[in-house]
């Protein structure tokens, strides 16, 4: 004769020794296990309502400047109520040569205004180069039924990240370059201003992710690598003459008062002939 299963419970059960006790300990073993249940579902619902919630006010977000947070250096249009006698309108490029860069305040980048794209890509080049990094040109957008530009952003040369399937090619011949981007995100924007057609700046970041470059190294950024026309007469001048190209730099590193402000390198010299009047650059860096 088979015996009866036992009825399913989630009482706690013991052997009929201790049944002095028995009856005392599962009333305790139950109210404990109660009071557990219920503490664990009032923490649960705690922490669900902490994240559908969250608290704005949070100040676990670093807003120190020396931090290397991006968000601390933001600045934004805002200068609705701004009259138009308060911009600094830049012109051409030659007008740059009078502006203190080094001095130059977030607050007072935003206050520029420039005659086209090009005069706002120099400014801007010219202000990361007293901060010691480079500029890239980025994307930009169109007037709607035109093919005239209606905003362009600059960026940080560091700014994005390479493609990981580069990292892993099977048929590769050649070492991988070294990375050179960290996904920085200083920003410069310029937007067309309707009423006078200049371009003004709408953004603003000025915090990098990455250590900057020492002084004697801002000639070399490919940004800042570049030769003037001057340069170039003036190279082919004393091309003609048989001044040796060596001697042809030395006498550019003492024009500009040391290799640190020299637009260009050394090697760019080798790129440059002359034929009578014409000049052609066979390679640009």
């Amino acid at each position: 004769m088979n015996p009866k299963p036992l009825p399913r419970t989630t009482s706690l059960v013991l052997p009929k020794s201790w049944s002095s006790d028995r009856e005392g300990l599962i009333q305790q073993y139950n109210i404990s296990i109660c009071i557990s249940t219920f503490a664990f579902a009032v923490v649960w619902s705690y922490c669900g309502m902490e994240a559908e919630n969250p608290n704005v006010n949070d100040t676990s977000i670093v807003t120190n400047p020396d931090d290397g947070n991006c968000k601390a250096n933001h600045m934004e249009d805002n200068r609705d109520g701004t009259e138009e006698d308060d911009f600094t309108f830049i012109k051409g490029v030659e007008e740059l040569g009078k502006i203190s860069f080094t001095t130059l305040t977030e607050e007072q980048v935003m206050m520029f205004k420039f005659a086209d794209l090009e005069v706002a890509y120099q400014f801007y080049n010219e202000y990361v180069k007293s901060r010691r990094f480079g500029v890239r040109k980025e994307k930009g957008g169109k007037i709607k039924g035109s093919n005239d530009i209606s905003w362009k952003l600059f960026v940080c040369s560091r700014e994005g990240k390479r493609d990981k399937k580069y990292d892993n090619l099977d048929a590769r011949k050649r070492l991988p370059r070294a990375k050179t981007r960290c996904g920085c995100l200083a920003q410069f924007r310029v937007y067309v201003d309707s009423n006078t057609g200049g371009r003004k700046v709408v953004k603003f970041y000025d915090k990098h992710t990455h250590p900057v470059l020492d002084r004697k190294f801002d000639g070399m950024l490919p940004s800042h690598c570049r030769m003037t026309e001057v340069d170039k007469g003036q190279m082919i001048n004393m091309k003609k003459v048989g001044i040796t190209i060596p001697k042809m730099f030395r006498s550019f590193v003492r024009q500009s008062g040391g290799p640190q402000f020299v637009r260009f390198r050394k090697k760019q010299l080798f790129f440059i002939r002359c034929e009578g009047k014409e000049t052609a650059m066979l390679m640009q860096h």
